[in-house]
């Protein structure tokens, strides 16, 4: 039942369950186990903080696993010394058998960082980054999400690129990837973006060069370019994955949205996005019709563009952007009646949600003076 409820995202119910099961087997450490990790998948973080205790307290010598979750734990409650503190004692053995010990020198490294010592983060991992591809990622997770400085961010990466050479596309790519979120920063300006474009180049060089390049591969690096606004590049990116998989369902979609963006060929548009909404058990199967429905709208099949946009309510009824935009559809097809029902449901929704957007409140308004306007007539 905990598998159950873990998978279906109920954490509580698996934490409760785990609860119970640590009252009927006092010493037995999977239980508690059981109950720290569904705490932890929850976000209950102060919580896990006891519960990883108990599941050590059970683990006779074998303790490594939960004092790892306890650190996570600290690091998420802002106790970086207690974090520290809790992974100390394993360091010794990690050294020897680095490969096998990336979560650890993840979390101590970002405990350091965190308590402002970069440069000792870098002293314990730098020696080890040629021993693992998993520690090169680490390396570059800690560069982007926990080195404030910009500049030290930059140098981080810079300094793990020589290591990532190879026959391989993936460590490139992350390290493009890493060199765009820089670039999301505040504070970020034209030393990150050439980095970032001079990291998506070498990336694109070597998709090209092998004959190993996945059709997501080649998705990945679209989607880093649309970011940075290469959006030729990344129609370029999109049509190589293409030919690599032909139903490859994003590349499809974000294809399409590019044409349909550069008023290019709208029946192309239409039927790369056509194909990507076929895949219905794909997590993003609402998004793709939605680009369909775009698509349809601006070749004015507004009927077709309706249907498109009930369908992606109907897969996601809490996104207010596909109900204001069911409600617009049905204005363009004088359906009133069921646009006053859909956006009286919008206002609903948007009255319950737990940060106001304005943007929505603003498409609301306009809707409903749209509707008033329609009716005075």
């Amino acid at each position: 039942m905990i598998d159950l409820y873990t998978a279906e995202r109920d954490f509580d119910s698996a934490a409760s369950i785990a609860s119970g099961l640590m009252s009927l087997m006092p010493a037995d450490p999977a239980p508690a186990q059981r109950f720290a990790q569904a705490l932890a998948a929850a976000g209950k973080w102060d919580q896990v903080i006891g519960a990883a205790q108990e599941w050590r307290r059970r683990s006779g010598a074998r303790t490594r696993a939960a004092d790892e979750l306890l650190a996570t734990a600290y690091l998420a409650t802002r106790d970086f010394a207690a974090a520290e503190r809790v992974l100390a004692p394993y360091l010794d053995r990690a050294r020897r058998d680095p490969a096998s010990s990336v979560q650890l020198y993840a979390l101590y490294s970002q405990a350091l960082i965190a308590q402002g010592r970069v440069d000792e983060a870098q002293a314990l991992l730098e020696p080890v980054l040629g021993t693992s591809a998993a520690l090169r990622e680490a390396w570059v997770s800690i560069a982007v999400r926990g080195i404030a400085d910009l500049g030290a961010a930059g140098r981080w990466l810079e300094h793990v690129k020589p290591l990532m050479a190879g026959d391989l596309l993936d460590e490139p790519l992350l390290l493009a990837s890493a060199w765009v979120q820089l670039t999301l920063r505040p504070g970020a300006g034209n030393t990150e973006r050439t980095a970032a474009a001079d990291a998506l180049a070498d990336a694109t060089t070597k998709a090209q060069s092998l004959g190993n390049a996945k059709a997501d591969h080649r998705v990945a690096l679209g989607a880093l370019k649309e970011q940075l606004d290469d959006k030729a590049g990344a129609e370029s990116d999109y049509r190589a994955a293409l030919k690599i998989d032909p139903n490859q369902p994003i590349a499809q979609n974000n294809l399409a949205m590019l044409i349909l963006r550069r008023d290019g060929d709208l029946n192309e548009a239409k039927g790369l996005a056509t194909r990507a909404a076929k895949h219905a058990e794909h997590p993003a199967a609402p998004d793709f019709i939605d680009s369909l429905a775009q698509v349809q709208s601006k070749l004015g099949l507004k009927s077709e563009a309706a249907d498109s946009f009930r369908a992606t309510v109907k897969l996601r009824p809490a996104n207010l952007g596909y109900r204001a935009s069911l409600v617009q559809a049905l204005i363009d097809i004088n359906q009133t009646d069921e646009a006053r029902t859909a956006l009286t449901e919008l206002e609903g929704l948007a009255a319950d949600a737990p940060r106001p957007d304005p943007q929505i409140r603003a498409t609301i308004d306009r809707l409903r003076q749209l509707l008033e306007e329609l009716a005075a007539k």
